[in-house]
């Protein structure tokens, strides 16, 4: 038996041996709590685009980033010309790309980088025993998480051609953008047929199958919804209804974000629904009360099929929490009423 039904047939008992009190005694207040189920708001909905909860896990998605340079810029000695030996250099070009919007960090778990390297100059640029060193890095000088080398004395990068490798991302603190370093150390003495300055060497870095274990978001004024809770109310009898003056809705909140955030509570019933704002303090551990009239109860007190939902929106200064993915805010309900007996 649930909770509610528990306690109303108690209740029931007391009501109807009230009522056979003769009237002369006088009307008496009771207050009468009864327990009802838990609504929750899940983290996924804590979450911007571009994040997932996926197995336990974050998946986090992040756009490919690219970094590329002319010829002209990587060598400054280089000049325009056919059938010239390609004098010595070493350059180093980055791009960055952030993770997605609202996100300003994660522990990243796994992952990795498909990089393409498209070599657009008329010769190899490693050939010889130079290397091409790219670097995968949490923003411009943090920590570096996957590196792959080219050397010249083992790889090749032939003209007008791309070359791929696969660079796992070593787990840690990521964020807020990830950066991608291209090192070119070319020894010279590649004999080229014709050296174009404009020619580029490009390198693209796409990340796939990131998996954080936290994440810190910025949720202001993010929109959630209430999970649904059946009331299950159906076996008040309506000489408990009858005896209602007045009562409130208490949801005592177990919320790990700490955050406040208002909105609407709805309550389905056959034929109709009511509906009350709702305003959540911030805290970890905080309670809220949602006051209902004797007009109010008596719409749904009594019948089956009475449910409860809601939805809010975040506080617009709630700013960034770290959150986890098995993390939810729970709201504990129960019905605090007042009824009269006697008389």
């Amino acid at each position: 038996m649930s909770p509610i039904r528990t306690a109303v047939a108690v209740l029931g008992v007391v009501v109807v041996a009230a009522c056979d009190i003769p009237t002369s005694l006088p009307k008496v207040d009771q207050r009468w709590i009864l327990p009802a189920d838990t609504m929750s708001i899940s983290v996924d909905q804590m979450l911007p685009s571009g994040v997932t909860v996926s197995d336990g896990a974050f998946a986090l998605t992040v756009d490919p980033f690219t970094a590329g340079e002319a010829l002209g810029t990587l060598c400054d000695v280089c000049t325009n010309g056919p059938a010239v030996s390609v004098p010595p250099f070493d350059a180093t070009f980055t791009d960055t790309q952030p993770l997605p919007l609202d996100v300003q960090a994660v522990t990243l778990a796994s992952g990795s980088v498909q990089v393409a390297i498209h070599n657009g100059f008329s010769f190899d640029p490693i050939a010889g025993g130079g290397t091409l060193t790219i670097t995968l890095r949490d923003s411009v000088a943090g920590t570096v998480m996957g590196q792959v080398v080219l050397d010249g004395a083992t790889d090749a990068l032939p003209p007008d051609a791309t070359v791929q490798r696969t660079v796992a991302l070593s787990p840690g603190a990521v964020g807020p953008t990830l950066l991608v370093a291209s090192e070119v150390n070319s020894v010279g003495g590649q004999r080229a047929t014709f050296v174009n300055t404009a020619d580029s060497l490009v390198v693209t870095a796409t990340p796939s199958g990131l998996l954080a274990s936290s994440a810190t978001v910025d949720v202001s004024n993010r929109s959630v919804s209430i999970s649904p809770m059946s009331l299950d109310v159906g076996g008040l009898d309506q000489s408990i209804v009858d005896h209602i003056l007045e009562g409130s809705i208490v949801l005592d909140v177990a919320n790990p974000f700490g955050v406040a955030f208002g909105g609407t509570l709805v309550i389905d019933y056959p034929g109709g629904q009511v509906s009350k704002q709702v305003s959540v303090p911030g805290g970890v551990s905080t309670s809220t009360t949602v006051d209902y009239s004797q007009d109010e109860f008596r719409q749904f007190l009594g019948q089956d099929n009475v449910s409860v939902s809601g939805t809010a929106t975040i506080a617009p200064n709630a700013g960034a929490v770290t959150v986890t993915p098995s993390q939810q805010v729970d709201l504990q309900a129960k019905i605090d009423l007042t009824l009269e007996i006697g008389g």
